[in-house]
């Protein structure tokens, strides 16, 4: 009786452990936003940002080239900055703000604390109502959260888009 105590009392721990290792990480999420049906999470993995989707009950996780905390460009009323290229075939084109500038920089470019900046951008594209990420970032200069961001920026991965095909 004792030993089928202990044994059941071993199996009870050996399945809490087992099924603790099962759990998803936890993530950071740092920002989310809808484009189409798509609800979209951005979250801070090890050293990368991950772009969390959500369309019809089915979620995506795909690693982006930017380090963390990430967040989308979003228009001075806090909406989401998109642009549409059809000649492109591209319904939506949506940039991720990453690698955030340092303490030395914002004090060079006499920034308010306030304001979220990152010196890459990464693009999310919506074409044909499918869900694509850029395979390269826009490094150097700024790009604020709720600032707005240049159409040029847009354009650039919109010319790159088009190169994939």
């Amino acid at each position: 009786m004792v030993l089928a105590t202990r044994l059941m009392s071993l199996g009870c721990t050996l399945l809490a452990l087992l099924s603790a290792g099962c759990q998803a990480e936890p993530h950071t999420i740092s920002d989310e936003a809808m484009l189409d049906a798509h609800n979209f999470q951005l979250a801070s993995s090890e050293s990368n940002c991950l772009l969390i989707t959500k369309k019809n009950q089915v979620t995506n996780k795909i690693e982006l080239l930017l380090q963390p905390p990430c967040y989308f460009a979003r228009k001075n009323d806090s909406s989401l900055l998109k642009f549409s290229y059809p000649d492109k075939n591209l319904e939506a084109v949506a940039l991720i703000i990453g690698n955030p500038i340092s303490a030395e920089k914002r004090k060079k470019w006499n920034l308010e604390e306030s304001l979220i900046c990152g010196e890459k951008r990464q693009a999310v594209y919506l074409s044909k109502g499918d869900l694509t990420v850029s395979n390269t970032t826009m490094d150097g200069g700024l790009a604020c959260k709720d600032t707005g961001i240049e159409e040029k920026d847009f354009s650039y991965f919109a010319a790159e888009f088009g190169k994939k095909k």
